[in-house]
């Protein structure tokens, strides 16, 4: 079971350097099941949510993981249930709208 999730994390984390590399940071996570990454600041997390799911891609605010909700700039991205396929089909066309 760890290897398929490291596989799916070391993907997850390759497809993030690929499309976001230049203008976003993320946490390399030696365990778990979450990436988070630190968007460039002009962009709200809600917003980011709002425009993926739009595309069919579920990401999570990091604002709904604080006590007071406030707006932070970062975004919890799973990667234990989906396909690497389709983890990298929407991290792709998620990125594409920026």
């Amino acid at each position: 079971l760890c290897t398929i999730y490291k596989h799916k994390r070391d993907a997850m984390l390759e497809t993030l350097e690929h499309g976001l590399g230049q203008i976003a940071t993320w946490s390399h996570p030696e365990g778990g099941f979450f990436v988070w990454v630190k968007l460039p600041g002009i962009l709200n997390s809600k917003v980011v949510e709002r425009e993926t799911m739009a595309r069919g891609v579920d990401i999570w605010p990091g604002s709904a993981f604080r006590m007071d909700e406030r707006e932070d700039g970062h975004i919890r991205l799973a990667y234990s249930l989906e396909s690497v396929e389709k983890s990298e089909k929407g991290l792709v066309s998620s990125v594409m709208w920026y």
